[in-house]
């Protein structure tokens, strides 16, 4: 068997799942390394990216999860083809959010929309929640306006 980006995103999401996100960053630096995220499309090389990012965001790991979203959206020649969806944007939110990070939640969800990405409704609750953790109830009703 010949691992592939879908085999590598594979593990790396069941690493996320056991609470592993230093393992799941190693292994996508291993996929990036072998060049696997250079198939035509990206959607493999997403999966890779959404499922660290994840691994980032039940590890609390807010950091990490904004550096690999940086990756995505100032991308080196070797990332061209992999832009962020809401997905990824999701996941940085959610690691901001548990880690009580509301303003960079918040200022990622501004992100999204600006990049013409459209939020979803797991979107709005995690920008929700972190404005609420920041005890920012003023920024919360101001989501349900948009």
């Amino acid at each position: 068997l010949v691992p592939n980006a879908a085999s590598f995103g594979a593990a790396i999401g069941a690493t996320g799942r056991a609470m592993r996100w230093m393992e799941a960053l190693q292994l996508l630096g291993e996929v990036q390394r072998t060049g696997l995220l250079k198939t035509p499309g990206g959607s493999q090389g997403l999966i890779a990216f959404n499922a660290a990012l994840s691994a980032c965001s039940e590890g609390h790991a807010w950091r990490h999860s904004l550096l690999l979203l940086g990756q995505m959206l100032h991308p080196e020649a070797e990332l061209a083809a992999i832009a962020p969806d809401v997905l990824s944007f999701n996941a940085a939110m959610s690691a901001c959010e548990r880690s009580h990070e509301w303003a960079r939640s918040l200022r990622l969800f501004e992100d999204m929309q600006a990049r013409a990405l459209e939020p979803s409704a797991i979107s709005f609750c995690t920008a929700s929640s972190a404005c609420g953790k920041g005890m920012q109830w003023q920024q919360a009703v101001n989501l349900l306006g948009e």
